[in-house]
């Protein structure tokens, strides 16, 4: 009779431990948060998030989610053609979406980062993972000039006038986007590692976000109020605003013409899963957040327009 007192408490401990490993666990559910996204200029929002899942909606439209990619490796980066009918998708490979077609464009599991489309969309950039900044024909995915070793942990921007490609990461630099020719380095010195990097829509200036929390206007030398964390993502918005998010922190906002600053809500917490932002023809300020939600805000007023789960 004694034994049984002691068979039931080897089966609840067995239990609990089967329990202890299989329930599901806080960084398990933090994953669904959305880590990156993609704004297409006719209102088309693509999101991915770190299990590699990718999700395709219209920002002003009820209709349903289309589920473009279901698992995989953790994404670095989405980017919609110029006609918005082409998604490519940057993690170990790159791949492209296409009238509901998913195919498969490198195999060489390069990690690839950040992808970005020329003027004209008859070259798509992209740099990997051991710093390499590539020119491919949209048409046939051909290369047509390599740099090796130019962009480590940086983003790219292309010009509005399509002429000129410019890098962040350790020594911010331009490159000419015909042949790959190196311009000109945009700073004196390698004391920081920038990000993000982004053309105005005029083209006249260049901003970079950088590891000591604060945003740098090339032009003028001017850098916006520090943030406590490294510059994830910049969006250009009206009034001549800049919005920048930094890991685990509210969306700030910076004009660098009057020096004003200031934070878009106490609320809403630019967490290290958003990855970008985007701004859509009316000027609104997109972005994922930590609950797998997209939300949409005005700049004047500032408020929240919506808010949608999405993944």
């Amino acid at each position: 009779m004694q034994r049984i007192p002691l068979i039931l408490v080897c089966l609840i401990a067995v239990l609990g431990l089967a329990w202890l490993f299989f329930a599901p666990r806080p960084e398990v559910a933090l994953r669904r948060g959305i880590t990156v996204l993609a704004l297409s200029a006719y209102g088309k929002l693509a999101v991915g998030n770190a299990d590699g899942r990718v999700a395709l909606l219209d920002i002003g439209s009820p209709a349903p989610v289309i589920e473009v990619r279901r698992d995989g490796p953790a994404l670095n980066d989405l980017r919609f053609s110029s006609d918005g009918k082409t998604l490519l998708v940057a993690a170990r490979d790159v791949w492209s979406w296409q009238n509901g077609t998913l195919s498969r464009i490198t195999k060489d599991q390069r990690n690839y980062g950040c992808i970005r489309y020329s003027t004209d969309g008859k070259r798509v950039f992209w740099s990997t993972g051991n710093g390499e900044i590539e020119a491919r024909s949209t048409e046939s995915m051909g290369l047509i000039w390599r740099n090796c070793c130019s962009t480590v942990y940086g983003d790219l921007a292309v010009s509005p006038d399509g002429e000129t490609l410019a890098s962040a990461g350790h020594e911010p630099r331009l490159w000419r986007t015909s042949d790959g020719e190196m311009q000109q380095s945009l700073l004196p010195y390698k004391n920081f590692t920038f990000r993000p990097i982004l053309y105005s829509r005029l083209g006249d200036r260049i901003w970079l976000g950088s590891q000591d929390g604060s945003v740098w206007d090339v032009k003028f030398a001017l850098r916006s109020p520090a943030a406590p964390h490294y510059i994830d993502s910049i969006a250009e918005l009206p009034g001549g605003w800049l919005a920048f998010g930094a890991a685990e922190n509210p969306i700030r906002l910076w004009q660098p013409e009057t020096g004003l600053s200031g934070i878009l809500s106490e609320a809403i917490p630019s967490s290290n899963l958003v990855s970008n932002l985007g701004s859509g023809q009316s000027g609104d300020l997109v972005f994922g957040n930590r609950n797998g939600e997209i939300e949409v805000w005005s700049i004047n007023p500032r408020k929240r327009l919506s808010r949608r789960p999405v993944l």
